[in-house]
C-alpha cells in the first residue's frame, strides 16, 4: 500500500496515462497548458490598470475601451494556444533518466532524460504530477514537441507491473499519422 500523497499522485498519473495512451490531452492537461501564459499577462497588466484607475481620471471614459481590448485579446491568445496544441501530435518514448548534479536539479526543476540513440530530452514543463526520477531508470513517456520546448504530459517507470497496459494504443498511431497533426 502507497503512503497518501504518493496514492494520489498515482491515482492522477494513471487517469493522465490512460488519456494519453489513446494521444489525448485530459481537461486539466489542456487547461493548464492553454492558460498559462495568462497568468503572466495579468500579473504585468495590474499596476497598469492601478495606475489608470487611481492616477489618470481623464482616462476613465477609456477604460470600458480598455478592458473590452483586454478581453477579446485574452480571449485571442486562448484561443490559438489551444488551437496550437490541439495540432502538436502527442509523442511517446521510452526514455532514461540522466544523473544530474543535486543543485541543478533544484535550482532548474528540468528533467533530463535520455534515449537509446542518446539524444536528449529536457523537460522543464510537466502536466503530470512529479513523482521520484531516479537515474538510468527507463520511463514510459509521453510529451508535447512544442517549437520552443518540450511538454511532459505523463510518465510511468518501465518496471511498474502497470506499465504495460499504458503502452500507445491503436488510436495514439492513428492521431500520430493523420495529416492535420502537423505543427503550424
Amino acid at each position: 500500500m502507497l503512503k497518501p500523497k504518493r496514492d494520489t499522485t498515482y491515482t492522477a498519473m494513471v487517469e493522465r496515462l490512460r488519456r494519453n495512451r489513446d494521444g489525448r490531452l485530459t481537461a486539466e492537461q489542456w487547461l493548464s497548458i492553454t492558460v498559462e501564459p495568462l497568468i503572466t499577462v495579468l500579473i504585468l497588466l495590474t499596476p497598469i490598470l492601478i495606475v489608470m484607475i487611481l492616477r489618470l481620471g481623464a482616462f476613465t471614459r477609456l477604460l470600458p475601451i480598455f478592458l473590452v481590448l483586454l478581453a477579446f485579446g485574452t480571449l485571442a491568445m486562448l484561443l490559438f494556444r489551444a488551437r496550437r496544441y490541439a495540432r502538436l501530435p502527442m509523442q511517446t518514448g521510452v526514455l532514461y533518466a540522466a544523473e544530474q548534479p543535486m543543485l541543478r536539479r533544484l535550482l532548474t526543476k528540468t528533467a533530463v532524460f535520455y534515449d537509446d540513440a542518446g539524444n536528449v530530452y529536457r523537460f522543464s514543463h510537466w502536466l503530470a504530477p512529479r513523482i521520484p526520477i531516479l537515474p538510468n531508470q527507463a520511463y514510459r513517456i509521453y510529451y508535447l514537441k512544442d517549437s520552443d520546448r518540450t511538454v511532459l504530459c505523463s510518465v510511468i517507470p518501465e518496471d511498474n507491473p502497470e506499465a504495460a497496459q499504458f503502452a500507445p494504443s491503436h488510436s495514439f498511431q492513428h492521431r500520430v499519422r493523420r495529416p492535420t497533426a502537423q505543427a503550424t
